[in-house]
């Protein structure tokens, strides 16, 4: 017998079991009800309405009792589905936790001029403290799987825009590159907000693109939309990862273009990386595209 099959017999039995106990006090009922009348003489009309309710008393108590059991049945089938999806509960509820209390925690990894080592701006991380100790993947995956994708982008936007003009001292006039959620959306209403709130540093904002994600006429006006309310930059981020990597550049119009890791590392042996990097050079000098390189390791890279 397989374990679905056992515990199917063994919630069937657990049922009939409730049942059987059910209809024992019932029945008890009944009979004391009986034996009351004859002692007492009540008329036969008062036991029939006595057995009407005892009759409506036993259904609701089934009724119940078949509700807990299948209100049982979901859980478990919800918690089969959970771990089917690699789903750990646990964590599931510190997620929860992070986005009511807004407990993200954000680092600021600097961009380096490859010729002359200053910081040419910052990347905008998003973290959670040791308390919560999600990774960032797991905080999006979870943030889908609750239909909380909105909160993160909100939170992000709002939050670390709120660091940065904090400290805009400590962060040297430097440009914020901010990763966004291409399939959420921002409203003109929260869009409007940040431009209120941070219109004036609008030009040291540069929001990011995965490359890897599909465009589509809706996220493509999104962008032109968020890129000319709030005056940002826009940039299309992990170039070479993904498939689309021309139509990306092409439909987006980017100020930025941030070439994915895995073209730089062991560019300087590779003459078909040199050949790709060097022909995307020519194109943003051609189109005043400012180009980036994710992961330069080494002096040769």
């Amino acid at each position: 017998m397989t374990k679905d099959k056992k515990e199917k017999k063994e919630r069937s039995q657990l049922l009939f079991g409730v049942r059987c106990v059910l209809l024992a006090i019932v029945l008890l009922l009944i009979s004391g009800s009986f034996i009351y009348s004859y002692i007492c003489g009540d008329h036969i009309e008062n036991i029939d309405l006595m057995l009407r309710g005892l009759a409506v008393v036993f259904t609701a108590a089934v009724l119940f009792a078949e509700i807990r059991s299948y209100r049982r049945l979901y859980n478990e089938g919800v918690r089969k589905i959970y771990r089917e999806k690699d789903i750990e509960l646990d964590k599931l509820d510190k997620f929860k936790q992070l986005v009511k209390r807004n407990d993200f925690v954000y680092n600021f990894q600097p961009i380096v001029n490859a010729r002359d080592g200053e910081i040419f701006a910052y990347e905008c991380l998003m973290r959670t403290g040791d308390e919560i100790g999600l990774k960032p993947l797991e905080v999006l995956k979870y943030a889908e799987i609750s239909n909380m994708l909105y909160s993160i982008e909100k939170s992000t936007f709002f939050n670390a825009l709120a660091f940065y003009k904090q400290n805009l001292e400590k962060f040297g006039g430097k440009k914020i590159f901010i990763n966004s959620i291409p399939s959420v959306i921002l409203p003109d209403s929260e869009l409007a907000k940040l431009k209120d709130m941070y219109g004036g540093i609008s030009e040291n904002i540069v929001v990011e693109i995965l490359e890897n994600d599909d465009d589509d006429d809706t996220t493509i006006a999104a962008f032109d939309n968020l890129r000319n309310i709030l005056n940002c930059n826009i940039a299309v981020d992990d170039y070479g990862s993904g498939y689309s990597n021309d139509m990306k550049v092409l439909n987006n119009n980017p100020n930025f273009i941030k070439i994915d890791m895995s073209l730089i590392t062991s560019i300087d042996t590779d003459s078909k990386k040199q050949l790709l990097v060097s022909n995307l050079i020519k194109f943003g000098k051609k189109y005043n595209i400012k180009i980036l390189a994710e992961g330069v390791e080494t002096k040769e890279e």
